[in-house]
């Protein structure tokens, strides 16, 4: 069974993400879901995944008032543990979190997909 590892960190990627973390659960395939909290507000992003009607992310993070070379630093360093079983490791956008999880992924050696263009979330 392959290993997905979804990062996300903003709530813009919690909008446009929601339908591929959705089908990303219906696979038969484990699907971990990361959230950086690269936002500032844990609580408004809890309401976010609750109107998207999205699951509590496996693994949560705060990076909260560090500046954005630490975000990517912190980033990469706490969700490393997580990165390094992946079989497939999924980002979204042009974040901070979005840089930290495709350079992991390139330093851990695992594929990369990278989700943005042509994606509309009406």
């Amino acid at each position: 069974m392959a290993r997905i590892v979804t990062i996300i960190g903003t709530r813009p990627e919690i909008i446009k993400m929601a339908p591929v973390v959705k089908a990303l659960d219906g696979l038969d395939h484990e699907h971990v879901l990361v959230h950086s909290g690269q936002h500032y507000d844990l609580m408004m992003d809890r309401i976010f995944f609750r109107d998207m009607d999205l699951r509590e992310p496996d693994h949560q993070f705060e990076l909260k008032g560090q500046e954005p070379h630490v975000q990517v630093a912190t980033t990469m360093r706490q969700v490393a543990p997580v990165v390094k079983e992946a079989d497939l490791v999924i980002t979204h956008g042009d974040t901070n979190t979005t840089v930290a999880g495709a350079l992991l992924a390139n330093k851990l050696g695992r594929p990369l997909a990278h989700v943005e263009a042509g994606i509309r979330s009406f």
